[in-house]
């Protein structure tokens, strides 16, 4: 009788954990109200991750398209972080900017520039999609969906 093995979890969700618990410094840090907020590059994709302390956070996961990119944080007027990737494939910039009253409100931009002409056939629906990651026993989990342009 043959053994079938089945994966429990999708390897993005896998590295995410990696991404979550790396102790280096961040491309970019911030702050919003109680959030503590930083960029982070992994591979082809920038993490925008989003903590209150020890209550979880959320982790947004942003494709730049290249292995070999290299980034620059920006200067970009009231943005709590601006980072610019190039690489190989192309030119992403992702923009988090915050309410100027310090609410707990976030907005996250990715816009991708193509070097040359691409067919992207298959983009994962976690690339758009938000994860909660619960620290908390009883902290209620929830997915939105997060747009990127």
């Amino acid at each position: 009788m043959a053994t079938r093995t089945v994966q429990a979890i999708a390897p993005e969700t896998a590295f995410a954990s990696k991404v979550l618990t790396d102790t280096s410094e961040p491309l970019a840090k911030a702050r919003q109200g109680n959030l503590e907020l930083e960029v982070r590059l992994a591979g082809d994709t920038l993490w925008l991750i989003i903590r209150r302390g020890t209550e979880g956070g959320l982790a947004l996961r942003m494709p730049v398209f290249s292995q070999d990119a290299k980034c620059r944080l920006m200067k970009k007027g009231d943005a709590l972080a601006a980072v610019e990737c190039t690489g190989s494939l192309g030119k992403a910039r992702l923009v988090v900017t915050g309410e100027p009253f310090g609410l707990e409100q976030l907005r996250a931009t990715l816009q991708f520039t193509p070097s040359r002409d691409l067919a992207i056939e298959w983009v994962p629906v976690t690339s758009c999609r938000s994860t909660l990651r619960a620290t908390r026993p009883g902290l209620r989990a929830s997915s939105r969906r997060a747009s990127a342009r």
